[in-house]
């Protein structure tokens, strides 16, 4: 009857991983690609400018999870980053009627050199009527635009940020998982 001492394990680890999909279901997760149209900038290059924008943002390819239902090349309408104030969401906000909305309430620039910009900007997604069952959720948007002479291109990624609440509630069942495992075993004791 070695098995027993893990039986015990097996059983909290599923549990915990049932929670944990229970208390996600509702808000969106996974990811979704976008790529920028007609993109200009302000400045002379990316390092010097202030103000990055973008006629169209379009979906490039086929999304994760929740995003998985939205179909390519869906179009989310025009872009801005304003790089004066990416620390309160650079004025980043794409919108579709079907598949929702992302306004960027958040985020920080990770590298700005002349040729290339890469941000992370964050903000809640809030799902149109196209998905089923899902509701708002914490994403971010990671930015990058490449400049080349006088073009310039870029693209963006949706995806979802792990609530804090299912973290927490995935560590504690590691811990107690561990503390279970090392009360069974011969020559170990745990203080209660």
């Amino acid at each position: 009857m070695k098995n027993k001492p893990v039986l015990p394990a097996l059983v909290m680890v599923v549990f915990l991983l049932a929670a944990s999909g229970v208390m996600q279901a509702s808000a969106i997760s996974g990811s979704l690609p976008f790529v920028l149209f007609e993109v200009t900038e302000n400045g002379t290059n990316l390092l010097n400018s202030t103000m990055e924008s973008a006629v169209l943002s379009a979906v490039s390819g086929p999304g994760t999870g929740d995003f998985s239902v939205v179909p390519f090349m869906t179009v989310y309408g025009p872009v801005t980053v304003d790089n004066l104030t990416v620390g309160s969401g650079g004025s980043f906000a794409i919108a579709n009627p079907t598949w929702g909305t992302f306004i960027a309430t958040g985020g920080s620039m990770v590298t700005q050199t002349a040729n290339f910009l890469n941000a992370d900007l964050t903000g809640i997604y809030v799902p149109g009527p196209g998905f089923s069952g899902v509701g708002p959720g914490q994403v971010v948007a990671h930015v990058s635009l490449n400049q080349t002479g006088q073009s310039v291109s870029g693209s963006f990624t949706l995806a979802s940020v792990p609530e804090p609440g299912s973290l927490a509630l995935i560590g504690t069942g590691v811990l107690a998982v561990t503390r279970t495992l090392r009360r069974r075993r011969p020559g170990h004791s745990v203080e209660r």
